[in-house]
């Protein structure tokens, strides 16, 4: 086998990773709705693929419920400080349960009503940037926006089960089948 075979595979994934990964968020996007869109304004059928995957899901009245949001969830690489208070740290191994949003300017991942933290020093789990969208669900902007939506559904969960139970975040795939 040459150099060249059997590097191949790996440039591709290189490719992959530094040119592919929006146009598979938006392809993860419009295959599973339910990631960018309000449970409410879902279709029948919408509604119906995520009550596939997700007990979280159900259609009742002509409307898509939900029993509860799904955050993005997130471990520590390394100990790290929240931006906006150097006392709030938290330490490597630690998930965090509530991220709700990608702030590129600054770098940080951010949780809901919680602080922000360095984005190079947290991994996201079974979660992707998912926005902002327009009111039409279409994806607007870039990573020069100042803030991405990060969103999670069962079928990210499922697909990132290994490092999601190598961070011991079990929890994750509550509702999920």
């Amino acid at each position: 086998m040459t150099h060249w075979q059997m590097h191949k595979p790996f440039l591709a994934v290189g490719l992959f990773a530094v040119f592919g990964a929006t146009a598979y968020a938006d392809s993860i996007t419009v295959k599973f709705p339910w990631i960018v869109k309000s449970q409410t304004d879902l279709t029948g059928t919408e509604c119906a693929a995520a009550m596939r995957h997700d007990r979280n899901y159900w259609w009742a009245q002509g409307k898509c419920h939900t029993k509860f949001i799904r955050y993005a969830w997130g471990v520590a690489i390394r100990d790290v400080a929240a931006k906006e208070e150097s006392d709030a740290i938290v330490r490597k191994g630690e998930l965090l349960k509530d991220i709700t949003q990608y702030r590129p300017n600054e770098g940080t991942y951010c949780e809901h009503g919680g602080y922000c933290y360095p984005a190079k020093e947290v991994r996201l789990l079974g979660s992707i940037l998912a926005g902002p969208y327009n009111n039409d669900g279409y994806k607007e902007g870039d990573e020069s926006d100042l803030w991405q939506r990060v969103s999670t559904s069962c079928e990210l969960i499922l697909a990132d089960s290994k490092n999601i139970v190598a961070a011991n975040a079990q929890e994750m795939f509550k509702d999920c089948r």
